[in-house]
């Protein structure tokens, strides 16, 4: 008698681990490009462009990096609890590995603030 093998079950915790990580990877990219193209379609001149376009994005991609890093370190915490649960253990992983980086993000909290808040 041959018994059917099944694939793995699909382990929900690990999916929304992956995707609250990749919402946290892709974030800070997009909001960095958007500044970019505010700065180049609003400044008057080359350097003006830059300042804003480059410098201000990266401002701001500190920022949103550091507002998501707790999401980031949920993603995490959900990515260890999927790999005691039944089902596969793929999105967990990534998960895990995407989200410890943005969890790192939260170093960067004070120099956004020293950047943004005078006086700081």
């Amino acid at each position: 008698m041959t018994v059917a093998v099944t694939p793995p079950s699909r382990n929900r915790v690990g999916v929304v681990a992956l995707v609250l990580a990749l919402v946290a990877a892709v974030a800070p990219l997009v909001a960095w490009i958007v500044v970019a193209i505010i700065g180049a379609v609003e400044s008057s001149t080359f350097d003006d462009a830059v300042y804003v376009g480059f410098l201000g994005g990266m401002l701001v991609f500190f920022g949103v990096v550091a507002v998501l890093s707790p999401v980031s370190f949920t993603a995490v915490v959900l990515g260890v609890v999927s790999l005691f649960r039944g089902g596969r253990k793929a999105p967990g992983i990534v998960a895990i590995i995407i989200g410890v980086f943005g969890s790192l993000g939260l170093f960067w909290l004070p120099v956004v603030l020293a950047e943004v808040v005078p006086g700081w």
